[in-house]
């Protein structure tokens, strides 16, 4: 698989509200279409480029979130930064994008699961505990 399935993309957005998850923006992004003007995507957390691909979880909800074109590349450009706020999952890594807490505008110190929804960062649990959004 090269990429999000139209599936996981819904569950992406939706967590995310269509806006971009960066700390300081939340832009509401998703309504637009792509590519015509004020660009947005859903970015890979761990990126396709460092073996993404050959990697189930990479395509699985946890390991995206919805970006504004801006801070998408802020994010690349910008990886030490990035690590920090779990914007971006070595591939070196023992650990997944689900197990990594990520610095949600939207959601705060969160971490995101594989079916599209998120727990708090600082109350480890049962899968119970997980939001689900629906």
């Amino acid at each position: 698989m090269s990429g999000f399935s139209a599936e996981v993309e819904a569950q992406i957005v939706g967590r995310d509200l269509g806006a971009c998850a960066f700390p300081t923006c939340g832009r509401r992004v998703a309504h637009l279409e792509r590519g015509t003007g004020f660009g947005w995507a859903i970015h890979h957390r761990r990126p396709k480029s460092k073996g993404g691909t050959s990697l189930a979880w990479v395509n699985a909800a946890a390991n995206g979130v919805v970006m504004c074109e801006e801070h998408h590349r802020h994010v690349h450009a910008n990886p030490a930064e990035s690590y920090a706020n779990g914007f971006l999952v070595r591939a070196n890594s023992i650990q997944r994008s689900a197990e990594i807490a990520i610095n949600h505008k939207t959601l705060g110190l969160v971490y995101l699961n594989d079916e599209g929804g998120w727990a708090p960062a600082g109350e480890p649990g049962p899968k119970e505990t997980w939001k689900d959004v629906a």
